[in-house]
């Protein structure tokens, strides 16, 4: 028998939900409202659920075993909450090569740019690209954190294959933070995602699937740590440790991959 957490189905689609009162334990409250989706703790084996009710600014998060029931309803004005504005009427074609990014003038909205011209074509509130690669500038990331300040120095470059869809729980969420990491990065993971089959880009974040996750030198000693190998930080003897355990090194990304 399913739990109830595991009724939620896409990212996006609106629920109502019950859970216990954080003011009253003996009470239960109602609470409608928008799945973000789930959050995996893999050492200590919890589940959370990203669930953002109607009229506040923010998602909330709730345990899995809290959730006592879940009820699809239907989306509130479903397409007046997403958008696709061409910008200055330029023309936006299925199957182009495109760059996409954030656009932080809009709400949670994201912008269109061809990757040949560097031209904006339009901004919308979710695109769904295929071979999609993950690119990040390193000085502009540089400028950035020194700064403090916003600018476009990271975008996924792909095949345009649709806009204003939704995203489907076969997709695993992608991270960018250039305080943090120097590329994108696999939420459950901590690893790196350079390239995928497919990426639609939602709300805050990038979901993929068809990707393989690579690893740095450091990342790549902690697995092997992982498996019983005794590894200094400084020791390189966990290269040939590391090919005979399955990874392959890519000279070209200078990433280890499994």
């Amino acid at each position: 028998m399913k739990k109830p957490y595991e009724k939620f189905k896409n990212v996006g689609d609106c629920y109502e939900i019950v859970v216990p009162d954080p003011k009253n334990d003996t009470k239960n409250v109602t609470i409608q409202g928008e799945f973000r989706g789930l959050d995996y703790n893999y050492d200590s084996g919890i589940i959370d659920v990203l669930f953002w009710e109607f009229g506040d600014t923010s998602a909330d998060v709730f345990y899995s075993g809290d959730i006592l029931s879940v009820k699809p309803i239907e989306t509130p004005s479903p397409e007046e909450d997403k958008f696709f504005t061409p910008y200055k009427e330029r023309k936006v074609e299925l199957g182009a090569t495109v760059d996409v990014y954030r656009n932080l003038h809009t709400d949670n909205g994201y912008s269109i740019r061809d990757s040949k011209t560097g031209l904006v074509l339009a901004h919308c509130s979710t695109v769904h690209l295929k071979d999609a690669r993950f690119v990040v500038s390193e000085s502009g990331r540089m400028k950035t954190v020194n700064e403090k300040r916003k600018r476009v120095h990271a975008y996924i470059r792909g095949t345009l294959l649709a806009y204003n869809v939704n995203v489907t729980a076969d997709y695993s969420k992608v991270l960018y933070n250039p305080y943090y990491h120097s590329l994108f990065t696999h939420e459950e993971t901590g690893y790196f995602v350079k390239e995928a089959e497919e990426v639609i880009c939602c709300g805050k974040y990038a979901y993929a699937k068809g990707f393989t996750l690579q690893l740095n030198d450091q990342q790549v000693r902690y697995e092997l740590m992982d498996m019983g190998y005794n590894i200094a930080d400084n020791d390189d003897s966990f290269v040939a440790l590391a090919i005979n355990e399955g990874f392959t090194w890519n000279e070209r990304e200078g990433l280890w991959s499994k």
